[in-house]
């Protein structure tokens, strides 16, 4: 439901068991989404439900997306997962101490993914639950023994594309009004690999980003009346997070989480450079990325419009030089009568086995509907775009066009979708340990995965 009711059935009364009537789920038995005795389901709707969702919501837009009507209501992947953060302790703000328990709720205002006409919403929701409202600062600092540094909008983590993923957000916190260590739980994916994927070419946004900033000098900077803007300033000493885990948070110290954005659509480098300078001026993406990844030269606040056409011809270039091309090209198309199939391809013909496909960007004859050359990327992720995803190859429409298109895994040496919810759980011998399977690249499930080293890009 975390896909079929938002997409196919927006237009009714939220009703799950209206809609489960309408349609049969298949599983196979044995793997994450239908998990057989003895596995352990306990974390099944943090991580692989919220997976599942986003997946069979990536397939059913890229189903749609080709109808003029049902395009419509096509939209990468929304924030991705969920990021549940749990922190328990002792209220000392009393005459007598009181024991207390607070799920930080801030993810509930997760980015929206982009659409193709339009940028998604930052900061703007979860999607499967659209009445949800993210908690009040003051409010919380009334329940709780906490005082908020900040809670703020990421730049670039929406994902960037010809409309760009909504922004996701931070917030800080530091125990107020306790003397005793207060208990942390992490529960989560997302944060060695992005779960919130782009569609036609779009880039994921952010990974999630849990940091406990230990020996920190934020007592030292609040008691001289400054109010610390980032981690650099409250600690070196900066402990990331694992997508599972049990930790503490002592007085002094500070949580900081920062959840994810909304995936892109469509290529990058076919965004509106008015609209790359205008994320730029109001803080939604920063300098580095408008030039690194949507190509966009600006000088003293203007778009330089030479130099962005060069730069982007330099990005492309490079696409070119770091693929290999799968298939040949048959020549130039006439694009008068094309039929859209997404934002990069189109089909050219009257239909059938004489019906090729083409390049949307540079008219370039691809193949049939079975036999497209693309060039494929497989190499180490940095080296690609700044914002891919590792789970999927850069494929080109064309070498001397290389504009991004999705495209699934191409050989054997692709490595597999851990998160696939047809991935089997296999088991130990009966006198061993059962060994749960992957939740994500990175990590097993029920196990920490690794973490990002806290950057720039969250």
């Amino acid at each position: 439901m975390l896909a079929l009711l938002p997409i196919l059935a927006n237009d009714i009364p939220w009703s799950a068991g209206g809609l489960m009537r309408c349609f049969d789920l298949v599983t196979e038995e044995g793997t994450l989404n239908n998990a057989t005795f003895p596995a352990a389901v306990g974390r099944g709707p943090i991580g692989p439900a919220w997976l599942t969702g986003s997946l069979v919501a990536e397939c059913l837009s890229q189903m749609l997306d080709r109808d003029l009507e049902l395009g419509r209501n096509v939209q990468a992947t929304c924030c991705g997962t969920w990021d549940t953060a749990v922190i328990a302790g002792l209220d000392e703000r009393g005459e007598q101490p009181t024991p207390f328990l607070n799920i930080i709720m801030e993810p509930m205002a997760g980015g929206y993914g982009a659409r193709p006409h339009a940028d998604g919403i930052d900061t703007g929701g979860l999607f499967c639950i659209p009445m949800g409202r993210v908690p009040d600062v003051e409010m919380t600092e009334f329940l709780y023994p906490v005082l908020t540094l900040w809670r703020r909008e990421v730049a670039d983590s929406g994902g960037p594309g010809r409309h760009r993923g909504g922004l996701g957000a931070s917030i800080a916190i530091t125990p107020h009004g306790t003397s005793v260590p207060m208990g942390l739980v992490l529960a989560s994916a997302g944060k060695a690999v992005a779960q919130n994927a782009g569609l036609c070419g779009g880039h994921p946004g952010n990974s999630g980003l849990d940091v406990v900033a230990r020996r920190s000098r934020v007592a030292d900077q609040l008691a001289a009346g400054r109010i610390p803007a980032d981690l650099a300033e409250i600690s070196d000493t900066l402990e990331p997070g694992q997508n599972y885990a049990t930790s503490y948070l002592a007085p002094g110290e500070v949580f900081a989480m920062t959840w994810q954005g909304g995936g892109g659509y469509g290529d990058p480098l076919t965004r509106d450079p008015e609209a790359v300078a205008r994320d730029l001026r109001e803080q939604k993406i920063t300098a580095a990325a408008a030039t690194d990844v949507y190509g966009v030269v600006l000088a003293g606040g203007a778009i330089d419009t030479a130099a962005t056409a060069a730069e982007r011809d330099r990005l492309r270039a490079r696409r070119t030089e770091r693929s290999r091309v799968l298939g040949t090209t048959r020549g130039k198309a006439d694009l008068a009568t094309a039929r859209r199939i997404d934002d990069n391809l189109v089909e050219v013909g009257p239909g059938g086995e004489h019906t090729v496909v083409a390049c949307r960007h540079c008219a370039e004859v691809l193949g049939g509907p079975d036999d497209l050359a693309v060039a494929v990327y497989e190499g180490p992720r940095r080296r690609r775009d700044p914002r891919s995803s590792p789970q999927r190859p850069t494929t080109s429409t064309h070498p001397s066009c290389s504009g991004s298109t999705a495209a699934p895994p191409a050989g054997p040496r692709s490595p597999p979708r851990s998160c696939r919810p047809t991935t089997r759980i296999t088991w130990a011998p009966s006198d061993g340990t059962p060994s749960p399977p992957p939740a994500e690249r990175g990590g097993r499930a029920g196990a920490p995965s690794r973490s990002p080293t806290p950057g720039p890009h969250p």
